[in-house]
């Protein structure tokens, strides 16, 4: 009863910190996310919940208290389970090692080789320049893709990686096949605006970006 009354006490503490990161309160999300986590030190969830927020809000980890639970809740964090690698990836972002963020991403994969969102996430840092290869980072999205074919972000994502190694038209192709399918990836219509910029189509751009401002 007392384990079931903790692990109860440890969700409600994690959906607050939740609230309280959408409302502005970092330090307090993290403090909620930390206590939930000593009542139940078992929630991975609660560890990923973390590392994510910290990923989100890079520019605000500043405070001693802020890099003291991110590395505890890192060091809690085993790498069998390809979501803990993948956890272990943000950690690396957010402490700006893009060498250790791919390592981290690249045991994920190898872990869950069928997961398309980290095979995505992986074809992005890849493509990013972060240490990676532009091209390796095309073949890992190219897998995403083919895992998850309605998935419309990862095609945006793959596009922007094209427009790198430039391959305008196969971008131009993947942000619209990508914008059809996820209409409310407003990332994508920025992109899009660019490429159509370049290929002349101001209208076009002027459209696109009306589309991706209108959710600001």
């Amino acid at each position: 009863a007392v384990i079931a009354r903790d692990e109860r006490s440890a969700g409600l503490l994690t959906l607050r910190a939740a609230v309280r990161c959408k409302q502005g309160d970092l330090q307090g999300a993290l403090r909620d996310a930390d206590q939930g986590l000593v009542l139940h030190p078992e929630n991975l969830d609660g560890y990923i919940r973390i590392l994510y927020l910290l990923e989100g809000l890079k520019t605000a980890i500043d405070s001693d208290l802020e890099k003291e639970i991110l590395l505890r809740a890192a060091k809690r964090l085993l790498a069998e389970d390809p979501r803990r690698a993948w956890a272990h990836a943000v950690r690396a972002g957010v402490l700006g090692r893009s060498d250790l963020q791919l390592d981290g991403l690249r045991r994920a994969v190898r872990l869950a080789p069928g997961n398309a969102w980290m095979r995505a996430f992986l074809g992005r840092a890849l493509g990013g320049g972060g240490g990676g290869s532009r091209a390796a980072g095309l073949r890992e999205l190219t897998r995403a893709v083919r895992l998850a074919p309605r998935a419309g972000w990862i095609y945006c994502w793959r596009a922007e990686v094209r427009r790198q190694l430039k391959d305008v038209r196969g971008a131009r192709a993947d942000l619209d096949a990508g914008l059809a399918l996820d209409p409310d990836y407003r990332l994508g219509f920025a992109w899009r605006a660019f490429l159509r910029d370049q290929f002349g189509d101001l209208k076009g751009a002027l459209a696109d970006m009306t589309v991706c401002l209108e959710a600001l």
